[in-house]
This record gives C-alpha cells, sequence and structure tokens, in this order.
C-alpha cells in the first residue's frame, strides 16, 4: 500500500522533523500486516532521518520520478533510501516536467512519444538491485513517462 502525500509548503512544516514525526506516529497505528511505502513529498525529506523513521517502520521510500523530485537515478545512489523488505517505484513524469505539460505531450497515449533512457536505465538497475537481494519490488509506470505505459514496461524489460 503506497501512502502518498501531497507536497508541503514550508508554512506547513517549516522544519521537516515535524513531518517525520507525524508519520512516525501514523506509521505506528498501522496493522503490520501489509506492506506500507510512503511517498516523499518534498526532495528536503530525502535525509537520513526520514529514512530511519520509514526503516524503524519497514515502511519503503517510495523511489519516484516526478516534478520536483531529484531523478530515479539520483535517488538510487542515496545508500539509507532502501528502507523495508520491498521496494516500491513510481514513475510518473520524467523530474521537472508538469503534470499538464505531459498530458498535452502524451494523450491520447497511444505510444512512445518521448524515451527517458535515464528513467529506464534506472528502473532497470533497481530490478537487478533487488534480484540480487531477493526483494520484493513494485513499480508503478505512469502514460505520462514516456507516452504508453505499457511499451514503456515491454522497452525497460527486454
Amino acid at each position: 500500500m503506497i501512502l502518498e502525500f501531497g507536497t508541503f509548503s514550508k508554512q506547513i512544516y517549516p522544519d521537516p522533523r515535524a513531518f517525520f514525526e507525524d508519520v512516525g506516529a501514523f506509521l505506528e497505528r498501522l496493522p503490520w500486516s501489509v506492506q506500507f511505502s510512503v511517498e516523499s513529498p518534498n526532495e528536503e525529506f530525502l535525509c537520513a532521518e526520514y529514512f530511519d523513521n520509514l526503516r524503524s517502520h519497514g515502511v519503503a521510500h517510495v523511489f519516484n520520478s516526478w516534478t520536483p523530485m531529484p531523478s530515479l537515478a539520483d535517488q538510487l545512489q542515496i545508500d539509507d533510501a532502501f528502507t523495508a523488505p520491498h521496494t516500491v517505484a513510481r514513475a510518473l513524469l520524467r523530474p521537472g516536467r508538469a503534470y499538464d505539460q505531459s498530458v498535452a505531450m502524451f494523450s491520447p497515449y497511444r505510444g512512445i512519444r518521448e524515451v527517458y533512457p535515464e528513467g529506464r536505465e534506472a528502473l532497470r538497475s533497481m530490478i537487478r538491485e533487488s534480484m540480487g537481494r531477493k526483494r520484493k519490488t513494485y513499480i508503478h509506470i505512469n502514460n505520462r513517462l514516456e507516452g504508453s505505459a505499457i511499451e514503456t514496461i515491454g522497452a525497460i524489460v527486454e
């Protein structure tokens, strides 16, 4: 189960530790029979304290590709980011590209419109790393990454 949070402004969480505390308190109340993951809403939350919080609850960090976040490849380089016995990725948008722009570029999603080789290779790397560690991996690919999720998946596993 992915717990997806929207981006928080500095007015809501001026100090990221307050978010970490709120998430930790929430995670403590969840049932342990479900594999949970948290999608970090803000780049500045990608730090040791955040990852330690997730790890202490057995919750996976969601490696995500979307507008305000570092690339998947950059997130994969963070040693602390693997926080659970499972791994989760959401490849939604190319970093830096707005949702509306992606919809305009790729709709009606009938084929690859723009190959994102770095994103594909990052996902392949995640798959290889997970297979090597015998870690379950869940990867969600959106049509707005390249224009056709099904064709992107085919290209990744080719």
